[in-house]
């Protein structure tokens, strides 16, 4: 093997000619192989992913390890850093930011905890969504309190609401069909509490089940398959019953009473203490996993290691794959890792106990795989200081660990470049995705796939009122792009994703104005561009938009809010944001996907004094 001077300098770059397509099978069961391989190098990729990635990431990680059959390996080896870091530095954080490993554990979760979720949840959903008259609101800010009685019934039905939810929740028989994954993960997280932070072991197994799988299924229902025919979206006041439940069942998880911080919701403290002891004695049970349980998940105890050793005549043996890549369908091929079943635990051990090289890579979504190369590749410089920095007392690196690194230098880079939303990866795939990997000559659909790319217009998780989020990132829409391409591509592409995600809801639109500074010129050429961009926009996404804030405006921002001043209705709607935090009152901190860059924005105002030609004194804020 060559040194990792020699792999960096390697010259062997692959050309993605037709040839090299239809190869591609085999030379991606190579490289998710030997990914499987050495789950070093995957964590490696997970701690110095850019932001924009990590979610992609995670969910192909998810698919991907979980047709090779290392996914819960991969999950323990991500526990025991968070654990053994956050111990060292900060014990109160263990899985309490929305990180790479729990954001893996909630795709895992989510994807072989489906059917359970339905079979758990469903008609008690369904109750809530389809009863548009009862209302479970306590807090006095939302409701007619010229009824003295109003917030005490409200308070008993959302008990009573909440403990129907918990009870089926917590009931013995649900543990015996919840998926043996999950509960491995469970089991995972018990283990390590134990060991490092036991004080806090039931919330943060509580965390896991409740707040990253059962949780996000209460609301959001329409993600989950949980909703009856004919009703595609919870309404606002279905949704926000929803929400008091989860705030409930998360207190319980968490142990921990509502104080000054939501003040409406103390009056629920005792629902929180009659239902503790009850939650405790559930995640001890749930945790409890025979030998025999456990043998089913993992082929064996080796496997759970971060390293296997690597042959060399794996090493040097190539894979042989007799299909071409005309029958590598660009459908995904239903994966029997993905449908756990609630009834049947051999849906479940068939996958997880393959070992690494005896998987089918026609079980991976082609797309997953090219981004997982993207991933990789622009990652090569971290996963190449990491071995380095692990074996620097050795002279000479073991074969296993740079066998990866070989091989994707010999590869070359992806043939996707930059990153597409998570949420495009999920979507079914349509003729325009497969003519961008094929490097089709339409403009269009190039300039579609660049747009795509930039992350600068996507729709987000929920506000707490229900309503979908649309989120603007005006820094990343380059002024260079709009230069190149043109005004009207760019409305396009923002009018296709608002009928692909919001259709004919009601919705928020956030427009994130952090770090732009526009020139004088792009200025005036937006400006002479806004009765274009108003005809573009189809009149039903100028009724159903709900607000639109402005975080941090600008003085183009000042500008375009003066164009709207004559119109009243519109103009109620628009409000701006000038300390990010402010977003918390609409739309939780865990939901609120603005860039960690804008957060760091800080907006300055100064109160100044205006003397007048009458010489009279005005104040005025400067912002």
């Amino acid at each position: 093997e060559p040194s990792l001077g020699q792999v960096m300098g390697s010259k062997n770059e692959c050309v993605w000619t037709r040839e090299a397509f239809m190869e591609s099978p085999e030379r991606y069961h190579r490289m998710v192989n030997l990914l499987s391989l050495n789950l070093g190098h995957a964590r490696t990729l997970a701690t110095c992913l850019d932001s924009a990635d990590i979610d992609l990431f995670s969910w192909i990680i998810v698919r991907t390890f979980s047709v090779t059959g290392r996914i819960l390996p991969f999950i323990r080896l991500l526990l025991e850093d968070e654990f053994r870091e956050k111990t060292e530095k900060q014990k109160g954080a263990i899985l309490r930011d929305n990180n790479v490993v729990c954001r893996i554990q909630s795709a895992y979760a989510r994807e072989t905890g489906k059917k359970f979720l339905i079979f758990l949840l469903r008609d008690l959903i369904t109750k809530v969504v389809q009863d548009q008259e009862t209302v479970y609101e306590i807090d006095p800010k939302k409701i007619d309190t010229t009824n003295p009685d109003a917030l005490n019934t409200n308070r008993k039905k959302l008990n009573e609401l909440s403990q129907k939810f918990f009870d089926r929740i917590t009931a013995p028989q649900t543990i015996d069909i919840l998926p043996f994954n999950i509960r491995l993960i469970a089991k995972y997280t018990s283990e390590l509490s134990r060991r490092y932070a036991p004080e806090s072991e039931f919330p943060l197994i509580g965390g896991f089940v409740l707040l990253r799988f059962i949780s996000p299924a209460i609301v959001a229902p329409e993600t989950f398959g949980l909703l009856p025919a004919g009703i595609a979206f919870p309404s606002p006041k279905s949704r926000r019953n929803l929400i008091l439940v989860t705030k409930l069942l998360q207190a319980v998880s968490n142990g921990v009473p509502f104080g000054a911080k939501e003040e409406y919701m103390t009056c629920m403290n005792g629902f929180i203490e009659a239902n503790k002891s009850s939650l405790e004695g559930y995640l001890r049970r749930l945790v409890r996993l025979t030998e025999d349980q456990e043998s089913t998940l993992l082929p064996s105890s080796s496997s759970s290691s971060s390293t296997i050793p690597l042959s060399s005549t794996l090493l040097s043996t190539p894979f042989s794959l007799s299909s071409s890549f005309s029958s590598f369908s660009l459908n995904p091929a239903p994966s029997t890792s993905l449908a756990s079943s609630t009834s049947s635990l051999s849906s479940i051990s068939a996958v997880s106990s393959s070992s690494p090289g005896t998987f089918s890579i026609m079980n991976i979504h082609l797309h997953d795989l090219f981004d997982l190369h993207r991933l990789l590749f622009s990652n090569l410089q971290n996963i190449i200081k990491a071995i380095s920095s692990s074996w620097s007392h050795v002279k000479e690196v073991p074969a296993q660990d740079t066998a990866l690194v070989t091989f994707l230098q010999s590869l070359g880079p992806s043939p996707l470049k930059g990153s597409r939303h998570i949420k495009s990866s999920l979507n079914q795939l349509t003729d325009r995705d497969f003519k961008i990997i094929s490097h089709s000559s339409s403009t269009q659909q190039s300039e579609f796939a660049d747009l795509d790319r930039s992350q600068f217009f996507f729709v987000g998780p929920p506000s707490n009122s229900g309503l979908p989020v649309v989120y603007f990132i005006v820094n990343r829409l380059k002024v260079e792009t709009i230069e190149r391409i043109g005004i009207e591509p760019v409305l396009a592409y923002m009018m296709q994703i608002l009928e692909l995600k919001i259709k004919d809801n009601r919705y928020i639109i956030i427009v994130d104005m952090s770090w732009v500074n526009l020139s004088k010129d792009t200025r005036a050429l937006l400006l002479s561009q806004i009765s274009k961009i108003r005809s573009s926009i189809d009149r039903k996404f100028r009724k159903n938009v709900e607000a639109f804030y402005i975080v941090h405006p600008t003085p183009l921002t000042q500008t375009l809010l003066s164009l709207v001043s004559h119109l009243p209705k519109l103009a109620r709607k628009f409000h701006e944001i000038y300390n990010w935090k402010t977003l918390h009152k609409y739309i939780s901190p865990t939901n609120l996907l603005i860039p960690d860059i804008s957060k760091n924005l800080l907006t300055k105002a100064y109160d100044v004094i205006k003397v007048n030609a009458k010489g009279k004194n005005q104040k005025r804020r400067l912002k």
